[in-house]
């Protein structure tokens, strides 16, 4: 991902084959995992402060930057939204973030219950 001058490595039991398109263009039908569409979204969010996240299958995927640095991802085990609530607060700790002015982009749906737990602590919720 040179945006980030990173590598993002994953491993999928799925095979994938480079099609050719009619302009003998190679373009890839790679599976990517979820991880990487909440990085391809960062460089979107508008503050300074950017946070993504998605909550899939029992599982938090989640990017952290400020400006256009990229500070932390990471995926967490989170069965439930309060869960995954309190890994997203554990990350913005662990970087020195203050959630009260900082928005948090979810490119997954969540309940409005869960949305209005967001808004106690975040500025302002995004979805993507």
């Amino acid at each position: 991902m040179p945006e980030y001058d990173a590598v993002l490595l994953w491993a999928s039991s799925e095979r994938y084959e480079k099609a050719i398109d009619e302009n003998g263009e190679g373009s890839d039908n790679t599976p990517r995992p979820e991880l990487y569409y909440v990085l391809k979204h960062l460089p979107h969010c508008q503050d300074y402060n950017k946070i993504v996240c998605s909550i899939r299958e029992e599982y938090l995927y989640l990017a952290i930057g400020q400006g256009n640095n990229l500070l932390l991802t990471n995926v967490y085990s989170a069965r439930d939204f309060v869960t995954a609530l309190y890994y997203i607060m554990l990350a913005m700790k662990s970087l020195q973030m203050n959630p009260e002015v900082s928005t948090i982009s979810l490119l997954s749906p969540i309940g409005p219950e869960d949305e209005m737990t967001l808004y106690r602590y975040f500025k302002a919720v995004e979805s993507l």
